[in-house]
């Protein structure tokens, strides 16, 4: 029995409507990828819809000014202001038009923070326009942040009994070559 394509459509829109607006709106991240942002209207919010990033683990997520120096932004985690980049003297042309040269230009305003395992969603909104601009661009990028492995530390208390012993046998061992020597 094949379906007809009224009863397709009827499907599809169905689909549609059970999925969040929200969600299928923004630029999902991928991890280990810079990807490009932009706004024309100076102060406010970029275009789109934000970006949605699923993470597994935990993550390290980057966002930078490109191009002309100035740019600040406020970076929003499910909706609270969660990070913002610091304000920088602005109209300073870098050139800095791709993601990992940008990041490593220490004129660009730029900033990084680590986000736990979940789902979330991330807006940015222009805090600071460069002078003289009323549109321009930055990047933001997701990677794997594992922690590092947890040495063991010996407790202070283990430390200083092992050092009250090495003080006795130093003591124990100079009272000996006294005795011995008279």
């Amino acid at each position: 029995m094949t379906a007809s394509p009224l009863r397709l459509l009827a499907a599809a829109v169905a689909f549609t409507c059970t999925v969040p607006a929200a969600l299928t709106a923004q630029t999902s991240l991928v991890f280990g990828t810079w990807t490009s942002f932009e706004w024309f209207t100076g102060v406010g919010s970029v275009e789109g819809n934000g970006f949605f990033l699923d993470a597994l683990g935990r993550t390290r997520l980057r966002v930078t000014d490109d191009g002309y120096t100035g740019d600040a932004f406020d970076i929003f985690i499910n909706g609270a202001l969660f990070a913002s980049t610091p304000t920088v003297p602005g109209g300073v042309f870098t050139g800095a038009y791709a993601g990992d040269i940008a990041w490593n230009d220490p004129q660009l305003s730029k900033t990084d923070l680590f986000l736990n395992p979940g789902q979330y969603t991330i807006t940015i909104a222009v805090r600071e326009a460069g002078s003289g601009f009323s549109d321009g661009e930055g990047f933001i990028r997701a990677d794997d942040a594992p922690l590092p492995p947890v040495t063991s530390v010996p407790e202070p208390g283990s430390a200083l009994l092992m050092a009250s012993g090495l003080v006795a046998l130093a003591l124990g061992r100079r009272r000996m070559s006294t005795r011995g020597g008279v």
